[in-house]
């Protein structure tokens, strides 16, 4: 029995140390992620000196407002998920279905409106090249990863 509990103990310590493990790549790959944006929006934005810090101060809070959006309908498309697994009712359905609708809304709702926050800080030319890059960033980046992955497994 005592060998029982010793086990149960080390497994427990194990799958605690994988989450915590994985947990720490994830943000180091956020913050990788991250910073390459930053060094992106720099480049394709010229930015200056004395306007850099104001920029990413300003983006910064804002993307953390469209950070909470996300997150929000995350949670409501895991509720639904969860539903539909335990076989709820139509109404219950219907409302979990229309939340999402109202999140992803406030979620196109709070990226507008980071790029007007962050329009009197730009130029013409800048503000329409912040929001093609911050269209594109995301998709552009999956496609460097997979073709460097094709490349490595050649």
């Amino acid at each position: 029995m005592k060998h029982y509990k010793y086990i149960v103990i080390i497994i427990s310590f194990l799958y605690s140390f994988n989450y915590s493990t994985a947990y720490q790549l994830n943000n180091q790959i956020k913050n990788k992620i991250n910073q390459l944006k930053k060094i992106k929006l720099i480049d394709i934005l010229r930015l200056d000196e004395n306007n850099v810090d104001k920029f990413f101060a300003r983006y910064s809070e804002q993307e953390r407002k469209v950070e909470e959006q996300r997150f929000q309908l995350k949670n409501s498309i895991n509720q639904l998920e969860q539903a539909i697994q335990n076989n709820v009712g139509e109404k219950e359905t219907q409302q979990l279905i229309q939340n999402i609708h109202n999140k992803d809304i406030a979620l196109v709702n709070a990226t507008i409106e980071k790029q007007k926050a962050l329009k009197s800080l730009l130029d013409d030319q800048q503000y329409a090249k912040l929001i093609v890059f911050e269209y594109q960033f995301m998709t552009k980046l999956q496609k460097a990863l997979i073709d460097k992955k094709k490349k490595k497994n050649e």
